[in-house]
């Protein structure tokens, strides 16, 4: 999947981690981020939006 203006990919979490995935979207979340996205890519890709959509 392609990148989107304004996100970013930031981790990579093992396939039988999504919670840490989610975990880590969250505390970007209370950090100032306008989204997060946790995408299966073999791993879990953590992706956040740091620029209005």
């Amino acid at each position: 999947m392609a990148a989107a203006p304004g996100w970013h990919h930031v981790a990579d979490f093992p396939p039988a981690e999504e919670h840490r995935c989610h975990e880590r979207g969250r505390w970007y979340l209370e950090n100032g981020v306008r989204a997060y996205e946790c995408r299966p890519a073999g791993v879990w890709q953590l992706w956040v939006l740091t620029e209005p959509s």
